[in-house]
């Protein structure tokens, strides 16, 4: 079983007020079915691959079909 995710990432902006727009990313994933639940996986991920990214959000396959928003 796959869970295709989509994930929100920001990175705050360094040397800019805190009203600034901070850096986001998008990213979808697939990832195969494991025992860890999907949400510390995806954090594992972005801590290794993406260091200095905070996850703010993420949908899996299911929230996106649920709210008919495009993938």
């Amino acid at each position: 079983y796959t869970h295709k995710v989509k994930l929100l990432l920001t990175k705050p902006t360094l040397g800019y007020s805190p009203e600034a727009e901070s850096d986001e990313l998008v990213l979808s994933l697939t990832l195969k079915s494991e025992p860890t639940p999907v949400r510390q996986t995806l954090e594992r991920y972005i801590a290794e691959e993406f260091p200095g990214w905070t996850m703010r959000q993420w949908w899996t396959t299911a929230d996106v079909l649920a709210t008919d928003e495009p993938f």
